[in-house]
């Protein structure tokens, strides 16, 4: 997608600043000048470059850590939402490891999981 940014901005260069010598630089400074109409023209040559290439693609399929703080008396709230199976269960560990009491067990009411989930349009 750089190339065919580039090929939409070459019409407007210029050759402009020549370095001075012995400055580290050789050759010539390339400027971009552009009035308001041609500014909004590739602009416009921009964005649909960049939303025929980049069409974000949503996972249709997302993991959910979930934890129930009391499994006889309440419901599961969700601690986080994951793309992948991985990246919820590493979620799920570390808030156990958060709940540790100081004994170093988990208390038997609490319960946690990872549930997959279908994202729907």
């Amino acid at each position: 997608m750089k190339e065919e940014i580039i090929e939409a901005l070459k019409e407007h260069l210029i050759e402009g600043y020549e370095f001075p010598p012995n400055c580290g630089r050789e050759g010539r400074l390339q400027l971009v000048v552009l009035d308001e109409d041609e500014i909004n023209e590739v602009s416009d040559k921009i964005a649909g470059l960049i939303n025929q290439k980049s069409e974000i693609k949503m996972p249709t399929e997302i993991y959910a850590a979930i934890f129930n703080p009391m499994i006889h008396e309440s419901g599961f709230i969700t601690l986080s939402v994951h793309r992948t199976r991985r990246g919820a269960e590493m979620a799920m560990e570390f808030h156990k490891a958060a709940t540790i009491d100081e004994d170093g067990k988990l208390d038997d009411c609490k319960f946690w999981d990872v549930v997959k989930m279908t994202v729907e349009d």
